[in-house]
C-alpha cells in the first residue's frame, strides 16, 4: 500500500480496509458487482435464489427487512438479513422478485410460523421458547437446554 499511500496513514489505510471488506461482504450477501454475468437460470422447482434476483429484491427493499407491522410500521433492521419467500417455497412458492423479499431472522422466523405454525421441538433438545429481542418482539427463540 506504500504506493496508493505514500505517507502511511494508518486512518486512511484502515479506511481502505474497510471500504474492502464491506465489497467483499456485499458481494457475498447479495450478489453485488459491477459487471453481472448472463444468468444460466435456475432449476425449475429450485429453493435457491439466483444472483440476479438477490441484486433486485436487496436494492428494491433498501437492504433492510420488508416487514410491515399492523400499524404500519416498517423494520428498519439490516443485519441478519434473509431472503424471504412471501408465498412460502413448501407451498409452491417460487424464487422470484416477485415473490421473494428481505426479512430480519426474527420476522423471518414469525412469518413462518403464521404459515405453519410454531415449531415444536423435540423435548429432550430444547428447554423453551423465550420471547426474542426483537424489533417488533412478535417472534420466539429456541433456548437449547444445558444437557
Amino acid at each position: 500500500l506504500r504506493r496508493e499511500i505514500p505517507d502511511g496513514d494508518a486512518a486512511v489505510i484502515v479506511a481502505r480496509a474497510l471500504r474492502d471488506l464491506r465489497g467483499q461482504v456485499a458481494k457475498k450477501a447479495f450478489a453485488a458487482t459491477s459487471a453481472p454475468h448472463a444468468s444460466r437460470g435456475m432449476r425449475l422447482g429450485s429453493r435457491d435464489v439466483a444472483a440476479g434476483v438477490q441484486r433486485i429484491v436487496w436494492q428494491r427493499d433498501d437492504g433492510r427487512c420488508a416487514f410491515v407491522a399492523a400499524n404500519g410500521m416498517r423494520c428498519g433492521e439490516r443485519s441478519y438479513l434473509e431472503y424471504h419467500h412471501v408465498d412460502p417455497y413448501a407451498r409452491g412458492g417460487e424464487a422470484t422478485t416477485a415473490n421473494i423479499s428481505l426479512r430480519c431472522r426474527d420476522h423471518n422466523v414469525y412469518e413462518s410460523e403464521l404459515h405453519f405454525g410454531r415449531y415444536q421441538p423435540r423435548a429432550e433438545e430444547w428447554v423453551s421458547f423465550e420471547a426474542a429481542e426483537s424489533c417488533s418482539g412478535t417472534s420466539f427463540r429456541l433456548t437449547r437446554s444445558a444437557s
